[in-house]
């Protein structure tokens, strides 16, 4: 069970730090595998998923916050006791379907977020098979839905392009009541 009120008052109380260079994240998040007595992702397995997915360029940034949230949190030991308890077959792959899942979510807005942090940190909970102490499977489901940066980019883009919308008939409005109002005025005129 992982304590999320624990870990956010953990990451919260942080001093803020610089992104940890992306070696320093990977062993980090290796040691979590190691911790948990399984074989942790191989050197070589890493350059893949920092190339491949959703904005690549934003890898080494996830990875890095990733690593920071396991690192001044309670997030990793219980990340630790998940792993152990159901061992991913493939850690490479669990990674690489967390990343994909935080998309577009980058590493600087992790770390100045709030929302975001708790996001990425349900979502690590859900990659590793774990479940939030005193929440049911049910209202996690609905908490990380409400969280989803995805929606609520979807939400503003539609929310902007209604905006523009709205704007051009107002804009066009305004035209066609400067045309009417010009050509009543020329009547007067003549």
């Amino acid at each position: 069970m992982f304590d999320l009120p624990r870990i956010k008052a953990e990451i919260d109380a942080a001093p803020i730090e610089p992104p940890y260079p992306v070696d320093l994240a990977i062993a980090v998040i290796a040691d979590l595998f190691r911790d948990a007595g399984l074989a942790p992702p191989a050197d070589d397995a890493w350059a893949p998923l920092l190339g491949r997915g959703t904005k690549p360029e934003n890898r080494p940034g996830q990875i890095a916050a990733l690593a920071r949230l396991v690192a001044i949190s309670a997030l990793r030991p219980s990340t630790v006791a998940a792993l152990a308890a159901a061992p991913p077959a493939d850690p490479i792959a669990l990674l690489g379907g967390f990343f994909e899942a935080i998309f577009p979510v980058t590493g600087e807005l992790i770390v100045e977020n709030p929302f975001r942090r708790e996001e990425i940190v349900r979502r690590w909970i859900e990659a590793v098979g774990g479940a939030v102490a005193g929440e049911s499977a049910e209202s996690a489901r609905r908490r990380l839905e409400q969280l989803d940066y995805r929606r609520t980019l979807a939400a503003y883009e539609k929310a902007e392009k209604s905006r523009l919308v709205e704007a051009q008939k107002r804009a066009e409005a305004l035209r066609k009541a400067a045309a009417e109002a010009a050509e009543a005025a020329k009547g007067w005129r003549e």
